[in-house]
């Protein structure tokens, strides 16, 4: 019986979420977290690729948060997630927020320079995508949606890339990139361990999809992402592959 209403209650939960329009704004905002990352980059700041990529990280992640919270005001009812994983998540915010309340500069460990991804305010954005990720990404089909726009954003990134290399054509002429091996992803390095993970799904992905069409397309990816990383050759990178 409790098992029965658990899945009743986790069906009523899903068709709240798919039916608010709060619900969708937040949904949306996770799918373009998977896609738009990846290639953003402004003329705005110092440094155009990497703090504008985290802004625009934080500014889906709190928009979707928020969303959720509005959804979830408006429709009077809320299922928190039961499993040790969330438990392991809010315990890691709060040794986070202990670490930086003793730390010799709070302001440093709470709030980081930039793109710190060991700040308290990092690893609260990490855990709130995670919170909101639960919610918004229940079914296959959320998920695989939001992974085939990783994955065409990963594809945009590898031809800007390759334009760039075999013909000097710039798409983002806005950016002065220094070198022929800068992208719009990060450092050379950077570049290559995104595309072995991209590699790394799309193997995954050509194994356990049924049909040709799929398979082909995942098998192409995975041909794309050992390219990528043969043309890095970096040993963290065959590390991470």
């Amino acid at each position: 019986r409790v098992m029965i209403k658990n899945m009743d209650e986790n069906i009523l939960a899903e068709k709240l979420l798919d039916a608010s329009f709060w619900d969708r704004i937040g949904r949306w905002s996770l799918y373009l977290l998977g896609f738009l990352v990846p290639l953003w980059a402004l003329p705005y700041t110092a440094s155009p690729l990497i703090t504008n990529k985290v802004a625009l990280s934080y500014f889906l992640i709190i928009l979707s948060f928020l969303c959720w919270l509005i959804g979830r005001i408006n429709t009077g009812s809320v299922t928190l997630p039961k499993n040790y994983l969330a438990l392991a998540l809010v315990l890691m915010v709060a040794a986070w927020a202990a670490s930086g309340a003793f730390s010799l500069s709070p302001h440093a460990s709470f709030f980081g320079f930039s793109d710190d991804p060991s700040s308290f305010f990092a690893v609260t954005m990490f855990v709130l995508a995670a919170f909101t990720a639960y919610f918004y990404l229940r079914s296959p089909e959320n998920v695989f949606f939001w992974l085939s726009s990783f994955f065409v954003s990963a594809f945009l990134v590898f031809f800007i890339q390759f334009l760039r290399l075999m013909f000097d054509l710039n798409v983002f002429w806005w950016i002065d990139f220094s070198s022929p091996v800068s992208n719009v992803f990060g450092s050379w390095t950077d570049f290559g361990i995104f595309f072995s993970l991209i590699g790394v799904l799309s193997v995954f992905f050509f194994e356990v999809l049924a049909g040709w069409k799929p398979r082909v397309l995942f098998l192409g990816l995975s041909v794309l992402s050992l390219m990528a990383a043969a043309a890095v050759n970096n040993r963290i990178v065959w590390w991470t592959s």
